[in-house]
């Protein structure tokens, strides 16, 4: 069994002598930021309007005003700090010119529980700041109306105790906040050749594309898991661009609303990868005997130990260690014809249990599907996942 080798981040060019000094002034800026953020759940708008450029200058970003973006860091905010308070934002890179007005920029969030994650797979998929009249730095709108967090996924499920599934390729996250959008298309290395891969959007949630033709040979994200053969993801490139445009028709005609080029620095592991290399997958195991894989244990287990309406779903984890992993999150998810729900969580690199809770039902449903998914996430925004699946 070998280990990856940790692969060379490459480097930005800086375009101008001016460029260095914006940058120290942006970072004490993201600094004065982060002490805001640390506020968790005593953060107000208030508090955040200082960093932004003010309604209607701002603009749209992912389709959002600088109003919505504040009030979405509001309720998002709670959930990333909860592994540990934000000790720095650093790393301040340009990335460009911004067609807006400004500078395009990415930096790293560090946590004081040693978890680091990239300004791009966190607050926004683009971010841009611009000088104010008093020539402070903050935060101007993208003028994006979609928002994208997509990225490479190698992913595992076990589905009983002796039956597990691997596959690789893109996961796709994206959102249309205006509901501006009827379809989109990604095209781009890996895709299909003419043609690309087709969005749609979620049935009864206009908000979230779907790809039009679900991949049905899955366990779970069936929608949005775009799965490649491992020779293909081993001729992708570093830096691979995929082109995504958004059109107002169904199916996609004439010249698309807006199209954007979204960077995938490394390849995701292929399954060949994981299967031959150490430490590749977040190891999961849910507490006493919910690890039967039975939904119906699972849940008269949770019920029976309910407080104040609230499930709990205790589990130990391990971080893998095969590639340079920066973030690891939980997402528990239970879906049944009488009670859903789903509850997200970041997890602390620094422990190794976490109990996760969420509203339960009246009565517990006998059949469904549950998934407890620990994702990892890497400096070049690589996921590995590990799902254990109630059924």
């Amino acid at each position: 069994m070998s280990q990856m080798a940790t692969p060379t981040q490459p480097i930005t060019q800086i375009p101008s002598t001016a460029v260095p000094t914006d940058l120290q002034n942006i970072g004490a800026m993201l600094n004065n930021m982060g002490t805001v953020l640390n506020k968790g759940a005593n953060m107000t708008i208030a508090d955040l309007t200082p960093f932004f450029v003010a309604d209607p200058g701002f603009g749209i970003n992912g389709g959002m005003t600088a109003f919505q973006v504040m009030t979405l860091l509001q309720l998002s905010v709670p959930t990333l700090i909860a592994q540990g308070t934000i000790t720095q934002m650093s790393n301040v890179t340009f990335v460009g010119n911004s067609p807006v007005g400004g500078y395009k920029i990415s930096f790293f969030v560090r946590f004081s529980d040693g978890s680091m994650t990239m300004s791009n797979m966190t607050f926004s998929d683009e971010m841009v700041v611009a000088k104010n009249a008093s020539n402070a730095w903050q935060f101007k709108g993208n003028g994006h109306r979609s928002l994208l967090f997509n990225n490479m996924l190698t992913q595992q499920w076990q589905i009983t105790a002796t039956t597990s599934q691997t596959e690789a390729g893109l996961i796709f996250d994206m959102m249309d906040v205006e509901n501006a959008f009827k379809s989109a298309v990604a095209t781009g290395p890996g895709l299909p050749s003419p043609g690309g891969v087709m969005f749609i959007k979620e049935p009864g949630n206009p908000i979230l594309f779907v790809m039009s033709a679900s991949n049905n040979s899955l366990p779970t994200m069936e929608s949005t898991f775009f799965t490649m053969p491992d020779a293909t993801i081993s001729s992708l490139p570093d830096n691979a661009p995929v082109i995504f445009s958004f059109y107002s028709s169904l199916p996609p005609r004439n010249n698309p609303m807006e199209q954007r080029t979204m960077i995938y620095p490394k390849r995701c592991l292929t399954r060949a990868e994981a299967a031959g290399t150490s430490g590749v997958f977040p190891i999961v195991t849910p507490a006493g005997n919910l690890n039967t894989h039975s939904f119906s244990t699972m849940m008269n287990n949770m019920m029976g130990g309910m407080m104040g309406g609230m499930m709990s779903m205790n589990f130990t984890y391990t971080t893998p260690t095969a590639l340079p992993f920066a973030m690891m999150t939980a997402d528990f998810n239970i879906s049944s014809s009488t009670f859903s729900n789903e509850a997200i969580q970041t997890l602390p690199l620094n422990r190794t249990s976490m109990t996760m809770r969420m509203q339960g039902p009246t009565t517990a449903p006998t059949t469904g599907t549950g998934t407890l998914n620990i994702t990892a996430t890497d400096i070049f925004g690589r996921n590995v996942g590990t799902a254990w699946m109630f059924q």
